[in-house]
Protein backbone atom coordinates (compact mmCIF):
# COMPACT_ATOMS: atom_id res chain seq x y z
CA UNK A 1 0.00 0.00 0.00
CA UNK A 2 1.29 3.43 -0.26
CA UNK A 3 -0.08 6.39 1.13
CA UNK A 4 1.26 10.40 2.18
CA UNK A 5 1.84 11.22 5.74
CA UNK A 6 2.34 14.99 6.09
CA UNK A 7 3.93 15.59 2.99
CA UNK A 8 5.91 12.36 3.26
CA UNK A 9 5.34 9.32 1.21
CA UNK A 10 4.75 5.69 2.96
CA UNK A 11 4.56 2.69 1.65
CA UNK A 12 3.08 -0.09 4.01
CA UNK A 13 3.21 -3.30 4.59
CA UNK A 14 0.24 -5.16 6.30
CA UNK A 15 1.08 -8.58 8.09
CA UNK A 16 -1.47 -10.48 10.06
CA UNK A 17 -0.85 -13.27 12.85
CA UNK A 18 -3.16 -14.98 15.22
CA UNK A 19 -0.52 -16.25 17.17
CA UNK A 20 3.41 -15.40 18.04
CA UNK A 21 4.00 -19.16 16.90
CA UNK A 22 6.08 -17.45 13.62
CA UNK A 23 6.95 -14.58 15.64
CA UNK A 24 5.63 -10.69 15.39
CA UNK A 25 3.42 -9.55 12.23
CA UNK A 26 6.60 -7.50 11.72
CA UNK A 27 9.38 -10.02 12.11
CA UNK A 28 7.81 -11.74 9.18
CA UNK A 29 8.71 -8.92 7.39
CA UNK A 30 12.51 -10.32 6.85
CA UNK A 31 15.87 -9.17 4.64
CA UNK A 32 14.05 -10.33 1.40
CA UNK A 33 10.78 -8.80 1.56
CA UNK A 34 12.44 -5.73 2.68
CA UNK A 35 14.70 -5.83 -0.25
CA UNK A 36 11.57 -6.33 -2.88
CA UNK A 37 9.92 -3.69 -1.11
CA UNK A 38 13.03 -1.36 -1.33
CA UNK A 39 12.90 -2.01 -5.47
CA UNK A 40 9.25 -1.63 -5.78
CA UNK A 41 9.10 1.84 -3.94
CA UNK A 42 12.39 2.75 -6.06
CA UNK A 43 10.65 1.99 -9.27
CA UNK A 44 7.42 3.40 -7.91
CA UNK A 45 9.44 6.68 -7.25
CA UNK A 46 10.84 7.04 -10.56
CA UNK A 47 7.94 6.19 -12.55
CA UNK A 48 6.32 8.98 -11.51
CA UNK A 49 9.45 11.14 -11.35
CA UNK A 50 9.25 11.57 -7.28
CA UNK A 51 13.22 10.72 -6.91
CA UNK A 52 13.52 13.42 -4.19
CA UNK A 53 10.35 12.53 -2.37
CA UNK A 54 10.39 12.25 1.12
CA UNK A 55 9.52 8.49 2.43
CA UNK A 56 9.86 6.03 4.51
CA UNK A 57 8.41 2.01 5.42
CA UNK A 58 5.61 0.98 7.72
CA UNK A 59 4.72 -2.22 9.04
CA UNK A 60 1.09 -2.53 10.08
CA UNK A 61 0.77 -5.41 12.58
CA UNK A 62 -2.77 -6.99 13.00
CA UNK A 63 -3.14 -9.36 15.75
CA UNK A 64 -6.74 -11.47 15.36
CA UNK A 65 -7.27 -13.63 18.47
CA UNK A 66 -9.17 -16.84 18.50
CA UNK A 67 -13.00 -14.83 19.02
CA UNK A 68 -11.64 -12.66 15.53
CA UNK A 69 -11.38 -9.96 17.57
CA UNK A 70 -8.29 -7.60 15.78
CA UNK A 71 -5.70 -5.30 17.33
CA UNK A 72 -3.77 -3.29 15.10
CA UNK A 73 -0.64 -1.52 15.54
CA UNK A 74 1.25 0.44 13.23
CA UNK A 75 4.92 0.74 13.28
CA UNK A 76 6.44 4.16 11.55
CA UNK A 77 9.62 3.93 10.07
CA UNK A 78 9.89 0.19 10.72
CA UNK A 79 13.27 -0.31 8.44
CA UNK A 80 15.14 2.24 9.95
CA UNK A 81 17.81 1.05 12.35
Amino acid sequence: MVAEDAGELVFVEVKARASRGFGTPAEGVGWRKRWTLGRLAAAYLARRRLVEQACRFDVVEVWVDASGAQRVEVLKDAFHP
